[in-house]
Parts: structure tokens; C-alpha cells; sequence
């Protein structure tokens, strides 16, 4: 969607009046961190995960606290992450 000179107006003014949250999408972080299906598709292969929806973060992660130690183990999981010197 491009926005018109109208639009990045009213869109500078909301974020000026503290009316407007920014929303940073998961690919912000590409150069740093797996993206969601990757680090599923990893985890599903590494923990046994048994459904056919290996790239979907939310299911695997659910099946990871269930199976181990709860809501904190997938949680856990990304803190082992070593991320990278620029």
C-alpha cells in the first residue's frame, strides 16, 4: 500500500499526538534472529513434534511447554540463542 501525501500527514500528526502504535513486523529482525518458521521447523524436528504444521511457531511452542516445563521452556530456548556481533 502506498501512502499519499494526505495519508503520511495525518500519519505524522497521530504519531506527533502519541495516537498511533507502531507495529514492527518479525522480519525486522532477520539478520539476528530465526524467522518463526524456521526456528519451528527446527524445533519441531529437534523435539519430536508430531503434527504436520511444523513451520507454524504458535503450535510447536505449545506442544514444547506442554511436553517439558511449561510456558517458559520455548521461552528458554530463544535466551540460547548466541545472536551475532555486527
Amino acid at each position: 500500500m502506498t501512502l499519499k501525501e494526505d495519508d503520511w500527514n495525518d500519519l505524522l500528526t497521530n504519531i506527533q499526538n502519541k495516537k498511533c502504535t507502531p507495529f514492527i513486523g518479525a522480519g525486522a529482525s532477520v539478520l539476528w534472529l530465526p524467522s518463526g518458521g524456521s526456528l519451528a521447523s527446527r524445533w519441531a524436528e529437534e523435539h519430536d513434534y508430531p503434527l504436520d504444521d511444523i513451520h507454524a511457531l504458535s503450535g510447536v511452542a505449545q506442544f514444547l511447554a506442554l511436553q517439558n516445563d511449561g510456558d517458559l521452556f520455548p521461552k528458554n530456548l530463544i535466551g540460547q540463542y548466541k545472536l551475532p556481533l555486527l
